[in-house]
């Protein structure tokens, strides 16, 4: 009973003010009855006195990352490490936090500072193998995984994980013998299917496409995995060219996947409107200059999703003086906090995110590297906030067929739920309209503040857009530009397949063999 607890607990306290146990005992209470905010306060006291007790700093800062408070978590961590410097769960921990706020190259130092107290932690390896990932060391990331399988065979997340790694740096006979092992360990995984799915030539093979239609027709999968196998059933009938069973299963897919997502379209036309809003009071703020302390320029590769945004990051990450970020929320939540008044755009906020920004791109920059890519594709509705804080950025907005866009969307499975408005037809075109209505926005009222480039003009004449594209960023020509595919870097998005094909044309019309099924749901889209 807590009342109880707090009435005894505080009858005590007065008596003993400075019992460091009595203070540990009611922490330990706290702690039994997750009452985090009191857990805090009782550790700082008993820090207040004993400022060196490495027990109660792991403890703070061990809650202190539950809680997702990783800053702080951080701060409290390097001081316990300062005391134990060997321990392996304090290294390990100060690595989940840093890899939390994206320095991934701190995280690395303590991940494999703690592994070398105990290399035959899995955890720590998975881990490790994830930083290295992500500042695009994958054959260390993939080597770190092999170990992990060593160590504990048995172990999903490795499995998948490497599987996942090797198939996104085009290793697609090795990535697919592991998502099989991964569904030994666990056969009904749905997004190991799915994964599999891109991987099998099912013209050779039907027994994948099988095993998903009986896993389907068991009826007791949840919604949302439920929707992964049934897209990765209809991508099985793409490519074994019965388009009606494709639509069918692409269909039951998105239907189901919009069962769970809240998308309200007269929502994201106030949040367009107040875009468009917020494009005027940056206009008015046109006097307002940002000190530039770095001299890494950021490439915001923007558009519609399943516009040809990876492919123009594999061009560009080929060459030698250009790096990948993937795709980083920061910029996306900022201006959405700017849209819901939650945060203002005065000098000293924007000053202090660009900062904060400029830091988060480094991770993710090569030594030699003078541009970092973000290729987030939702970043066309911040354009002009982009051009406000980094008015040395390049801002490189693709555009491809409005039919073949969408099909492409809707026909896809997005992770978290995101791009909840793909899941239905019409939301789906009136967003793609919303889209269209706001670069028009932009490029009147913001002229010269992005490059447009013609998905169908580039892969069709490379040889002649990719220079164009190069010169507009400010660098030189390297040939490696014009052969993405050749491009080892890591995929992180589901055009992982596509972007290690030679740049080829004819993907625009692919939604064509989909046409006599879809009743008119695009004909709102100019072609």
């Amino acid at each position: 009973n807590f009342k109880d607890f707090k009435i005894a607990s505080q009858k005590y306290s007065k008596k003993y003010p400075n019992s460091i146990k009595l203070k540990e005992a009611q922490a330990q209470a706290f702690y039994l009855m997750k009452k985090n905010d009191l857990l805090i306060l009782k550790l700082k006291e008993i820090l207040a006195i004993n400022p060196n007790s490495f027990k109660n700093l792991e403890k703070l800062g061990s809650i202190y990352l539950k809680m997702k408070r990783y800053e702080q978590a951080i701060s409290v961590l390097l001081m316990a490490v300062k005391l134990d410097p060997n321990n392996p769960t304090i290294h390990y921990n100060l690595g989940v936090a840093y890899s939390a706020i994206h320095k991934f190259r701190d995280s690395i130092i303590f991940y494999e500072k703690s592994i070398s107290y105990d290399p035959k932690n899995e955890e720590v390896l998975i881990n490790l193998a994830n930083a290295y990932a992500e500042v695009g060391k994958i054959d260390k990331a993939i080597s770190l995984l092999r170990k992990s399988i060593d160590v504990a065979p048995k172990r999903f997340e490795s499995h998948f994980n490497l599987a996942h790694y090797l198939s996104s740096s085009g290793k697609y006979s090795e990535a697919k013998e592991y998502f099989l092992r991964t569904l030994e360990i666990y056969p009904d995984h749905p997004l190991t299917h799915h994964a599999l799915s891109s991987l099998i030539d099912y013209s050779k093979d039907t027994e994948h496409l099988k095993n998903m239609e009986k896993i389907i027709s068991s009826d007791c999968l949840e919604t949302n995995s439920a929707a992964l196998i049934n897209f990765s059933i209809a991508k099985a009938y793409d490519q074994l060219g019965d388009s009606e069973k494709a639509y069918n299963h692409y269909k039951t897919a998105n239907l189901l996947q919009n069962k769970i997502t809240e998308y309200c379209t007269n929502k994201e036309k106030k949040f367009f409107n107040s875009l468009v809003n917020l494009g005027y009071m940056i206009k008015n703020q046109a006097h307002i200059k940002i000190p530039q302390k770095s001299n890494l320029v950021p490439i915001f590769i923007v558009g519609m999703p399943r516009s040809g945004t990876s492919l123009i990051e594999q061009i560009l990450t080929a060459h030698s003086k250009i790096s990948g970020a993937g795709e980083l929320r920061s910029l996306s939540d900022f201006g959405s906090l700017i849209i819901d008044k939650a945060l203002n755009t005065s000098q000293h906020q924007l000053e202090l995110f660009r900062d904060h920004y400029i830091q988060e791109i480094s991770e993710y920059a090569d030594e030699k590297a003078n541009f970092v890519t973000d290729k987030l594709p939702h970043n066309f509705r911040f354009i002009p906030l982009i051009k406000l804080l980094f008015p040395e950025s390049k801002v490189i907005h693709i555009k491809r067929d409005p039919c073949a866009t969408c099909w492409s969307n809707y026909a896809r499975y997005f992770s978290k739920g995101s791009l909840k408005y793909s899941y239905d037809m019409t939301n789906l075109v009136d967003y793609y309209l919303m889209y269209e209505d706001l670069m028009q926005e932009w490029s009147k009222n913001f002229q010269n503040s992005f490059y447009t480039v013609n998905y169908e003009k580039l892969v069709s004449d490379y040889n002649t857009e990719i220079p164009k594209l190069l010169e507009y960023i400010g660098t030189n020509f390297e040939t490696n530009c014009i052969q993405p595919h050749k491009n080892k870097r890591l995929v992180k998005t589901s055009s992982n397949k596509q972007v290690r094909q030679k740049i080829y044309t004819g993907s625009s019309s692919v939604w064509k063999k989909y046409q006599p099924f879809l009743k008119g749901a695009f004909n709102r889209l100019k072609n």
